[in-house]
């Protein structure tokens, strides 16, 4: 019965130990050691409360967040310096996740981070030609050029949606897909 035991003891232990082990790590940098001292949050996207936001502190200008579950959330910092650094949506998904942050804040390392960076570009393209045709029309342009800025966002528009959809279809089951569709309304 001794024999027996020793072996279930140690496996009972591996396992509790593993069970803990952060299944995803945000590894990330910022600009400059500016922000040495302020907190970063990961905040989940949707029903965000005290009890389920992250933070550490940013130290030599990088930080490290790990955790366990898998969701969209947001990387901030405090409000006043949004402004200088923009939000990141990451998925807390297993493996390495890499985030810049700064003006222009960039994701990626495991496959939906790639996704939705791809995905965030396509979506700044689209309001970068939206902000185009309105400023176009506010400005009394010609009508071609009213009409060349449009149809150029239209195009921005209707690649943003092809897009949205194509991941929401081809990617049935991911994180990312049920809060593409959940933002989108699109199944």
């Amino acid at each position: 019965m001794k024999k027996l035991l020793l072996p279930i003891t140690v496996a009972l232990l591996m396992f509790s130990c593993a069970k803990h082990q952060p299944k995803f790590a945000i590894n990330g940098t910022l600009p400059s050691k500016e922000y040495d001292g302020e907190t970063i949050y990961l905040t989940p996207a949707m029903d965000a409360n005290k009890s389920n936001v992250d933070s550490t502190i940013i130290r030599d200008g990088k930080f490290t967040i790990t955790g366990d579950t898998e969701r969209v959330g947001i990387l901030r910092l405090k409000p006043m310096l949004r402004m200088k650094i923009q939000e990141l949506l990451v998925v807390t998904e297993a493996g390495n996740i890499q985030a810049y942050l700064g003006p222009n804040s960039i994701g990626g390392g495991t496959p939906q981070n790639e996704l939705l960076q791809q995905w965030k570009e396509q979506v700044m393209r689209c309001n970068k030609d939206f902000a185009m045709m309105q400023a176009a029309k506010t400005d009394s342009a010609n009508e071609m050029d009213i009409k060349a800025k449009t149809e150029k966002y239209d195009m921005s528009d209707a690649a943003l949606k092809t897009f949205t959809q194509e991941i929401i279809h081809k990617h049935k089951g991911t994180t990312l897909q049920k809060f593409l569709s959940n933002i989108t309304g699109e199944r």
